[in-house]
Protein backbone atom coordinates (compact mmCIF):
# COMPACT_ATOMS: atom_id res chain seq x y z
CA UNK A 1 0.00 0.00 0.00
CA UNK A 2 1.34 3.68 -0.81
CA UNK A 3 3.94 4.79 -3.04
CA UNK A 4 7.49 3.42 -3.78
CA UNK A 5 9.97 2.91 -0.62
CA UNK A 6 12.38 0.92 -2.08
CA UNK A 7 14.63 4.13 -2.53
CA UNK A 8 13.76 4.81 1.04
CA UNK A 9 17.09 4.71 3.74
CA UNK A 10 15.63 2.10 6.72
CA UNK A 11 15.50 4.98 8.99
CA UNK A 12 13.52 7.36 6.19
CA UNK A 13 10.91 4.09 6.30
CA UNK A 14 11.00 4.17 9.66
CA UNK A 15 9.89 8.29 10.03
CA UNK A 16 7.47 7.68 7.46
CA UNK A 17 6.02 4.70 9.08
CA UNK A 18 5.65 6.99 12.35
CA UNK A 19 4.21 9.61 10.31
CA UNK A 20 1.62 7.82 8.95
CA UNK A 21 0.60 6.27 12.13
CA UNK A 22 0.11 9.96 13.56
CA UNK A 23 -2.96 9.81 11.48
CA UNK A 24 -4.61 6.66 13.29
CA UNK A 25 -6.47 8.98 16.15
CA UNK A 26 -6.37 7.06 19.60
CA UNK A 27 -7.50 3.28 19.73
CA UNK A 28 -8.71 1.01 22.13
CA UNK A 29 -5.91 -1.83 22.05
CA UNK A 30 -6.79 -5.75 22.77
CA UNK A 31 -4.24 -8.06 23.06
CA UNK A 32 -4.72 -11.88 23.06
CA UNK A 33 -2.37 -13.93 23.67
CA UNK A 34 -2.66 -17.98 22.57
CA UNK A 35 -2.25 -20.12 25.88
CA UNK A 36 -3.47 -23.39 23.91
CA UNK A 37 -1.35 -26.68 24.40
CA UNK A 38 -0.36 -26.70 21.04
CA UNK A 39 2.43 -23.73 22.16
CA UNK A 40 3.97 -27.02 23.93
CA UNK A 41 3.15 -29.43 20.65
CA UNK A 42 5.14 -27.16 18.35
CA UNK A 43 7.56 -25.68 20.58
CA UNK A 44 10.38 -27.69 18.65
CA UNK A 45 11.82 -28.02 22.25
CA UNK A 46 11.76 -24.42 23.16
CA UNK A 47 12.29 -24.22 26.81
CA UNK A 48 12.44 -28.32 27.11
CA UNK A 49 13.25 -28.84 30.74
CA UNK A 50 14.12 -32.72 30.40
CA UNK A 51 14.23 -35.57 27.80
CA UNK A 52 10.81 -36.77 28.05
CA UNK A 53 9.87 -32.60 27.78
CA UNK A 54 8.36 -31.21 24.72
CA UNK A 55 9.00 -27.98 25.57
CA UNK A 56 7.15 -24.25 25.47
CA UNK A 57 6.97 -21.74 23.79
CA UNK A 58 6.04 -19.44 26.83
CA UNK A 59 9.16 -20.75 28.64
CA UNK A 60 12.55 -19.38 29.39
CA UNK A 61 15.38 -20.80 27.37
CA UNK A 62 19.19 -21.30 27.78
CA UNK A 63 21.43 -21.04 23.95
CA UNK A 64 25.45 -20.74 23.51
CA UNK A 65 26.55 -17.66 22.51
CA UNK A 66 30.28 -16.82 22.40
CA UNK A 67 30.66 -19.93 24.78
CA UNK A 68 28.18 -18.72 27.72
CA UNK A 69 25.47 -20.10 28.54
CA UNK A 70 22.10 -17.10 28.03
CA UNK A 71 19.10 -17.04 29.49
CA UNK A 72 16.59 -15.47 27.07
CA UNK A 73 13.10 -14.69 27.40
CA UNK A 74 10.12 -16.66 25.83
CA UNK A 75 8.78 -15.50 22.35
CA UNK A 76 5.88 -14.71 23.55
CA UNK A 77 6.99 -11.88 26.28
CA UNK A 78 9.67 -10.51 23.99
CA UNK A 79 7.13 -9.57 21.60
CA UNK A 80 4.87 -8.14 24.44
CA UNK A 81 7.70 -6.37 25.61
CA UNK A 82 8.42 -5.00 22.46
CA UNK A 83 5.06 -3.96 21.66
CA UNK A 84 4.20 -1.93 24.86
CA UNK A 85 6.66 0.55 23.26
CA UNK A 86 4.04 1.40 20.73
CA UNK A 87 0.89 0.51 22.74
CA UNK A 88 1.22 3.65 24.43
CA UNK A 89 0.97 5.87 21.53
CA UNK A 90 -2.20 4.09 20.45
CA UNK A 91 -4.07 3.49 23.60
CA UNK A 92 -3.99 6.85 26.15
CA UNK A 93 -7.45 5.93 28.36
CA UNK A 94 -6.73 5.97 31.98
CA UNK A 95 -7.99 2.44 32.36
CA UNK A 96 -5.38 0.97 30.10
CA UNK A 97 -5.96 -1.74 27.29
CA UNK A 98 -7.29 -4.57 27.53
CA UNK A 99 -5.46 -8.26 28.07
CA UNK A 100 -7.00 -11.70 26.96
CA UNK A 101 -5.94 -15.33 27.49
CA UNK A 102 -7.34 -17.43 24.86
CA UNK A 103 -6.97 -21.41 23.92
CA UNK A 104 -10.60 -22.32 22.51
CA UNK A 105 -12.23 -19.80 24.21
CA UNK A 106 -11.17 -16.72 26.79
CA UNK A 107 -9.81 -17.93 30.02
CA UNK A 108 -8.32 -14.42 30.79
CA UNK A 109 -10.31 -10.86 29.87
CA UNK A 110 -9.16 -7.89 32.40
CA UNK A 111 -7.51 -4.57 32.17
CA UNK A 112 -3.81 -3.94 31.95
CA UNK A 113 -1.52 -1.34 31.49
CA UNK A 114 2.79 -0.47 30.21
CA UNK A 115 3.53 -1.25 33.61
CA UNK A 116 1.34 -4.61 34.48
CA UNK A 117 1.49 -6.26 31.34
CA UNK A 118 4.35 -7.92 31.71
CA UNK A 119 3.13 -9.38 35.25
CA UNK A 120 0.25 -10.60 34.05
CA UNK A 121 1.41 -12.53 30.91
CA UNK A 122 3.98 -13.70 33.67
CA UNK A 123 1.50 -15.17 35.88
CA UNK A 124 -0.19 -16.84 33.20
CA UNK A 125 2.56 -18.19 31.61
CA UNK A 126 4.00 -19.80 34.88
CA UNK A 127 0.54 -21.43 35.41
CA UNK A 128 0.70 -23.02 31.68
CA UNK A 129 4.12 -24.18 32.27
CA UNK A 130 3.15 -26.20 35.57
CA UNK A 131 0.29 -27.30 33.53
CA UNK A 132 -1.88 -25.67 35.68
CA UNK A 133 -3.28 -23.39 33.38
CA UNK A 134 -7.08 -24.52 31.14
CA UNK A 135 -5.84 -25.76 28.20
CA UNK A 136 -7.44 -26.95 24.69
CA UNK A 137 -5.31 -29.08 21.97
CA UNK A 138 -7.34 -26.52 19.82
CA UNK A 139 -6.75 -23.07 19.12
CA UNK A 140 -9.35 -20.23 18.23
CA UNK A 141 -8.83 -16.48 17.48
CA UNK A 142 -12.79 -16.10 16.69
CA UNK A 143 -13.84 -15.59 20.27
CA UNK A 144 -11.25 -13.22 20.64
CA UNK A 145 -12.23 -11.27 17.26
CA UNK A 146 -15.96 -11.01 18.66
CA UNK A 147 -14.63 -9.77 22.23
CA UNK A 148 -12.72 -6.90 20.05
CA UNK A 149 -16.25 -6.27 18.21
CA UNK A 150 -18.12 -5.92 21.24
CA UNK A 151 -15.31 -3.49 23.04
CA UNK A 152 -15.66 -1.73 19.69
CA UNK A 153 -19.95 -1.12 20.26
CA UNK A 154 -19.44 -0.61 23.76
CA UNK A 155 -16.88 2.17 23.34
CA UNK A 156 -17.98 3.79 20.53
CA UNK A 157 -14.17 3.64 19.00
CA UNK A 158 -11.75 2.26 16.59
CA UNK A 159 -10.17 -1.12 18.09
CA UNK A 160 -6.19 -2.52 17.41
CA UNK A 161 -6.43 -6.44 18.37
CA UNK A 162 -3.11 -7.48 18.61
CA UNK A 163 -3.11 -11.14 18.23
CA UNK A 164 -0.53 -13.89 19.43
CA UNK A 165 -0.48 -17.03 18.27
CA UNK A 166 1.64 -20.30 17.69
CA UNK A 167 -1.53 -20.00 14.77
CA UNK A 168 -2.40 -23.58 14.94
CA UNK A 169 -5.99 -22.98 14.43
CA UNK A 170 -8.36 -25.99 14.84
CA UNK A 171 -11.92 -23.85 13.30
CA UNK A 172 -10.62 -22.52 9.99
CA UNK A 173 -14.27 -21.53 9.08
CA UNK A 174 -15.52 -19.92 12.21
CA UNK A 175 -12.11 -17.96 12.19
CA UNK A 176 -12.87 -16.49 8.36
CA UNK A 177 -16.44 -15.99 9.80
CA UNK A 178 -15.18 -14.14 12.43
CA UNK A 179 -12.80 -12.34 10.85
CA UNK A 180 -15.50 -11.34 7.67
CA UNK A 181 -17.70 -9.90 10.50
CA UNK A 182 -15.14 -8.20 12.17
CA UNK A 183 -14.96 -5.94 8.35
CA UNK A 184 -18.16 -4.83 9.50
CA UNK A 185 -17.18 -2.65 12.26
CA UNK A 186 -14.14 -0.49 13.35
CA UNK A 187 -11.27 -3.22 14.21
CA UNK A 188 -7.89 -3.52 12.68
CA UNK A 189 -6.56 -6.87 13.83
CA UNK A 190 -2.71 -7.26 13.79
CA UNK A 191 -2.00 -10.83 13.97
CA UNK A 192 1.98 -11.93 15.07
CA UNK A 193 2.57 -15.57 14.58
CA UNK A 194 4.92 -16.91 17.44
CA UNK A 195 7.48 -20.08 16.89
CA UNK A 196 10.06 -21.80 15.01
CA UNK A 197 9.19 -20.74 10.72
CA UNK A 198 10.83 -23.36 9.48
CA UNK A 199 8.41 -26.42 11.71
CA UNK A 200 5.57 -24.14 11.51
CA UNK A 201 5.53 -23.06 8.16
CA UNK A 202 2.04 -25.03 7.18
CA UNK A 203 0.50 -23.32 10.23
CA UNK A 204 2.02 -19.84 9.23
CA UNK A 205 0.45 -20.45 5.55
CA UNK A 206 -2.98 -20.70 7.15
CA UNK A 207 -2.74 -16.85 9.07
CA UNK A 208 -0.76 -15.19 5.55
CA UNK A 209 -4.58 -16.80 3.61
CA UNK A 210 -5.96 -15.06 5.55
CA UNK A 211 -4.25 -12.05 5.38
CA UNK A 212 -4.66 -12.13 1.47
CA UNK A 213 -7.07 -14.07 -0.09
CA UNK A 214 -10.66 -13.64 2.27
CA UNK A 215 -12.52 -11.75 -0.41
CA UNK A 216 -15.69 -11.93 1.30
CA UNK A 217 -14.50 -9.05 3.45
CA UNK A 218 -15.88 -5.31 3.56
CA UNK A 219 -12.32 -4.49 3.32
CA UNK A 220 -8.64 -5.47 4.36
CA UNK A 221 -8.79 -5.65 8.12
CA UNK A 222 -6.13 -8.33 8.73
CA UNK A 223 -2.51 -8.44 8.69
CA UNK A 224 -0.34 -11.05 9.38
CA UNK A 225 3.59 -11.41 9.89
CA UNK A 226 5.86 -13.86 12.08
CA UNK A 227 8.01 -12.77 15.00
CA UNK A 228 11.58 -13.87 13.54
CA UNK A 229 12.82 -14.62 17.46
CA UNK A 230 14.95 -18.23 16.96
CA UNK A 231 15.93 -20.76 14.46
CA UNK A 232 16.48 -24.57 15.04
CA UNK A 233 19.75 -26.18 13.48
CA UNK A 234 20.08 -29.64 14.39
CA UNK A 235 19.10 -29.56 18.20
CA UNK A 236 20.68 -26.54 18.72
CA UNK A 237 18.54 -23.04 18.95
CA UNK A 238 19.94 -20.16 17.30
CA UNK A 239 18.67 -16.73 18.48
CA UNK A 240 17.64 -14.34 16.07
CA UNK A 241 18.30 -11.81 18.74
CA UNK A 242 22.19 -11.87 20.80
CA UNK A 243 23.63 -10.78 24.09
CA UNK A 244 25.30 -7.28 23.44
CA UNK A 245 28.06 -7.27 25.82
CA UNK A 246 27.56 -3.27 26.46
CA UNK A 247 24.60 -3.42 27.57
CA UNK A 248 23.74 -6.75 28.76
CA UNK A 249 20.45 -6.77 27.03
CA UNK A 250 18.72 -9.24 24.48
CA UNK A 251 19.56 -7.35 21.25
CA UNK A 252 18.75 -8.52 17.59
CA UNK A 253 21.41 -10.33 15.45
CA UNK A 254 22.58 -8.23 12.64
CA UNK A 255 21.00 -10.70 10.41
CA UNK A 256 17.86 -8.86 11.72
CA UNK A 257 18.75 -5.50 12.40
CA UNK A 258 22.24 -3.37 13.14
CA UNK A 259 21.40 -2.31 16.77
CA UNK A 260 19.33 -2.86 19.52
CA UNK A 261 17.04 0.09 19.00
CA UNK A 262 15.84 -1.37 16.15
CA UNK A 263 13.91 -4.35 17.50
CA UNK A 264 11.35 -2.21 18.40
CA UNK A 265 11.01 -0.69 15.01
CA UNK A 266 11.60 -3.60 12.79
CA UNK A 267 8.52 -5.32 14.95
CA UNK A 268 6.57 -2.23 14.88
CA UNK A 269 6.86 -1.80 10.99
CA UNK A 270 6.04 -5.28 10.19
CA UNK A 271 2.74 -5.42 12.97
CA UNK A 272 1.04 -2.18 12.22
CA UNK A 273 2.57 -1.53 8.65
CA UNK A 274 -1.10 -1.77 7.33
CA UNK A 275 -3.03 0.04 10.15
CA UNK A 276 -2.85 3.59 8.43
CA UNK A 277 -4.94 2.22 4.93
CA UNK A 278 -7.09 0.35 7.12
CA UNK A 279 -8.03 3.19 9.60
CA UNK A 280 -8.53 5.46 6.58
CA UNK A 281 -11.43 2.71 4.66
CA UNK A 282 -12.33 2.44 8.35
CA UNK A 283 -13.09 6.07 8.40
CA UNK A 284 -14.34 6.68 4.44
CA UNK A 285 -17.45 3.13 5.34
CA UNK A 286 -18.61 5.52 8.29
CA UNK A 287 -18.22 2.62 10.42
CA UNK A 288 -17.54 4.96 14.15
CA UNK A 289 -21.12 6.66 13.12
CA UNK A 290 -22.22 2.77 13.31
CA UNK A 291 -21.16 2.16 16.14
CA UNK A 292 -22.39 4.90 18.29
CA UNK A 293 -25.62 4.30 16.36
CA UNK A 294 -25.55 0.78 17.81
CA UNK A 295 -24.63 1.75 21.28
CA UNK A 296 -27.29 4.09 21.46
CA UNK A 297 -29.69 1.70 20.56
CA UNK A 298 -28.52 -0.74 23.21
CA UNK A 299 -28.76 1.85 26.09
CA UNK A 300 -32.51 3.02 24.76
CA UNK A 301 -33.67 -0.86 25.21
CA UNK A 302 -31.58 -1.34 28.18
CA UNK A 303 -28.85 -3.91 27.03
CA UNK A 304 -26.59 -2.06 28.64
CA UNK A 305 -26.28 1.47 30.47
CA UNK A 306 -24.42 4.93 29.19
Amino acid sequence: MGGDNSKLTDEEKYQKFNQDLTQVEAGRVVIAVDFSQSNKHLASGWGKKSPGDSGSLHAQQQVLIDENMVTVQSPYRRALELLTYRIRDFDKFPEGFRFIGFTDKIIVDEYVNNSTVLQKYDELAMQFNNDNLVQSSGTSISPAIYKAIEHSVLTSAYVILIVLTDCDLYDVARATQAITDASRFPVSICALGIGEETAQADVFKQYQMFDDKLFERQFDNFNFSVFKYFKKENETFLPLEMLSKETKTVVPAKTESVVDQNAEKILAMQVFEELRQQYQTIMDLGYKEVVEYIKKDMVSQGTIQE
